[in-house]
Protein backbone atom coordinates (compact mmCIF):
# COMPACT_ATOMS: atom_id res chain seq x y z
CA UNK A 1 0.00 0.00 0.00
CA UNK A 2 1.32 3.27 -1.01
CA UNK A 3 0.09 6.67 0.00
CA UNK A 4 -0.21 9.22 -2.25
CA UNK A 5 -1.31 12.95 -3.20
CA UNK A 6 -4.10 13.28 -5.76
CA UNK A 7 -3.27 15.13 -8.84
CA UNK A 8 -5.47 18.43 -7.98
CA UNK A 9 -4.66 21.52 -6.58
CA UNK A 10 -5.28 23.71 -3.36
CA UNK A 11 -5.69 22.53 0.06
CA UNK A 12 -8.39 20.05 -0.23
CA UNK A 13 -6.28 17.94 -2.10
CA UNK A 14 -6.87 14.34 -0.98
CA UNK A 15 -3.65 11.30 -0.18
CA UNK A 16 -4.77 8.21 -1.83
CA UNK A 17 -3.66 4.78 -0.61
CA UNK A 18 -2.98 2.55 -3.32
CA UNK A 19 -3.59 -0.44 -3.79
CA UNK A 20 -5.61 -1.27 -0.20
CA UNK A 21 -7.19 -5.32 -0.37
CA UNK A 22 -10.99 -4.73 -0.92
CA UNK A 23 -11.87 -4.26 2.16
CA UNK A 24 -10.25 -3.40 5.48
CA UNK A 25 -9.24 -0.36 8.22
CA UNK A 26 -6.27 1.92 8.21
CA UNK A 27 -5.34 3.45 11.41
CA UNK A 28 -3.60 6.85 11.14
CA UNK A 29 -1.43 7.76 13.80
CA UNK A 30 1.10 10.67 15.21
CA UNK A 31 5.01 9.63 15.72
CA UNK A 32 4.07 9.46 19.10
CA UNK A 33 1.39 7.13 19.03
CA UNK A 34 -2.17 9.09 19.24
CA UNK A 35 -4.53 7.94 17.27
CA UNK A 36 -5.44 10.79 14.45
CA UNK A 37 -8.25 8.96 12.26
CA UNK A 38 -9.32 5.37 11.40
CA UNK A 39 -11.01 4.77 8.13
CA UNK A 40 -12.91 1.89 7.12
CA UNK A 41 -13.80 0.69 3.85
CA UNK A 42 -16.12 -1.86 1.30
CA UNK A 43 -15.29 -2.61 -2.23
CA UNK A 44 -17.74 -0.16 -2.92
CA UNK A 45 -15.89 2.85 -1.12
CA UNK A 46 -12.81 1.94 -3.55
CA UNK A 47 -11.82 4.38 -6.61
CA UNK A 48 -10.14 2.52 -9.70
CA UNK A 49 -9.06 -0.59 -10.09
CA UNK A 50 -5.74 -0.50 -8.18
CA UNK A 51 -8.09 -0.41 -5.42
CA UNK A 52 -7.30 3.59 -4.86
CA UNK A 53 -8.93 4.69 -1.54
CA UNK A 54 -9.48 8.68 -0.51
CA UNK A 55 -8.28 10.29 2.62
CA UNK A 56 -9.70 13.69 2.89
CA UNK A 57 -6.67 14.59 5.41
CA UNK A 58 -9.09 15.43 8.12
CA UNK A 59 -8.50 13.95 11.48
CA UNK A 60 -11.27 12.26 13.61
CA UNK A 61 -12.14 16.10 15.06
CA UNK A 62 -12.82 17.18 11.48
CA UNK A 63 -9.74 19.25 11.88
CA UNK A 64 -7.13 19.40 8.95
CA UNK A 65 -4.54 17.29 9.24
CA UNK A 66 -1.16 19.48 10.99
CA UNK A 67 2.25 19.62 8.86
CA UNK A 68 4.30 16.88 10.23
CA UNK A 69 5.16 12.74 9.71
CA UNK A 70 2.43 10.38 10.52
CA UNK A 71 2.27 6.85 10.25
CA UNK A 72 -0.14 4.52 9.00
CA UNK A 73 -1.16 0.76 9.98
CA UNK A 74 -3.72 -1.18 6.88
CA UNK A 75 -5.80 -4.54 8.63
CA UNK A 76 -6.79 -6.11 5.47
CA UNK A 77 -9.39 -8.43 4.52
CA UNK A 78 -10.40 -10.37 0.87
CA UNK A 79 -14.26 -10.23 -0.52
CA UNK A 80 -14.93 -13.46 1.77
CA UNK A 81 -14.00 -11.27 4.83
CA UNK A 82 -10.74 -13.60 5.49
CA UNK A 83 -7.90 -11.66 7.17
CA UNK A 84 -4.97 -10.52 4.89
CA UNK A 85 -2.43 -9.30 7.52
CA UNK A 86 -1.02 -5.69 8.38
CA UNK A 87 1.21 -3.28 6.25
CA UNK A 88 2.50 -0.66 7.99
CA UNK A 89 3.67 2.19 6.14
CA UNK A 90 4.16 6.64 6.90
CA UNK A 91 3.71 9.62 5.45
CA UNK A 92 4.60 13.33 5.33
CA UNK A 93 2.46 16.45 5.16
CA UNK A 94 4.06 19.88 4.75
CA UNK A 95 2.39 23.24 4.96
Amino acid sequence: TDAVLAGQTGASRPLIFQGVPPQGVIRIYTVSGQLVQQLSWTPADLGGDNGDLQYNLRTREGLELAGGLYLFMVTGKDVNGTDLGQHMGKFVVIR
